[in-house]
């Protein structure tokens, strides 16, 4: 990772355990953002990921902000790797040409705008029924795995870190103060 992205990375991760909430809601945040982040779901992610985070009691704003780990720069590697985990249960179209397929729906993404829902529906389904499935298969799988090592090392990581700024901080209200004798 480069100096840039590791500022970025750092700057997500402290802003991400300033979050409002308990340190389980935001593990549940964080867990449902990377699972529906790798679901073929691009276009619904933040209808979706915010519609789970308030069934599940989880923190709705570390769901929304980790879907956008998938983007139209990202979107063709991270189902790439999807379709390929999907593909180890399921048949499908070599990923060479699945590949191909992933970078001209990103491309067409892309030029129809992060709102357009109904378009990146349609360029997905363009990719071909069996490339959907295994997408779909292999995005539960690599989510479910996320989202299962995400939440404990979230909940524990909120905790150090809200301790350790709790044992920096001077305590409100409490001066020390000396008893007549």
């Amino acid at each position: 990772m480069t100096r840039f992205g590791n500022q970025r990375a750092k700057r997500l991760f402290t802003w991400l355990f300033k979050l409002r909430g308990s340190p389980e809601a935001i593990g549940r945040g964080v867990a449902i953002g990377l699972f529906v982040a790798v679901t073929p779901t691009l276009g619904f992610q933040i209808v979706l990921a915010a519609a789970l985070a308030t069934v599940l009691g989880a923190n709705r704003p570390a769901a929304v902000a980790l879907v956008w780990i998938t983007n139209p720069m990202t979107i063709a590697p991270v189902y790439l790797f999807t379709y390929r985990v999907g593909r180890l249960f399921l048949p499908g179209p070599p990923a060479q040409l699945v590949s191909r397929r992933l970078e001209r729906t990103a491309e067409a993404i892309e030029r129809a705008g992060p709102l357009s829902m109904r378009e990146h529906l349609s360029a997905l389904l363009h990719a071909g029924e069996q490339t959907v499935i295994s997408l779909v298969v292999g995005g539960l799988l690599v989510g479910t795995a996320l989202a299962l090592v995400a939440y404990p090392l979230t909940v524990s990581a909120v905790r150090r870190l809200r301790a350790r700024r709790r044992s920096r901080r001077p305590r409100r209200g409490r001066k020390h103060r000396s008893r007549p004798h």
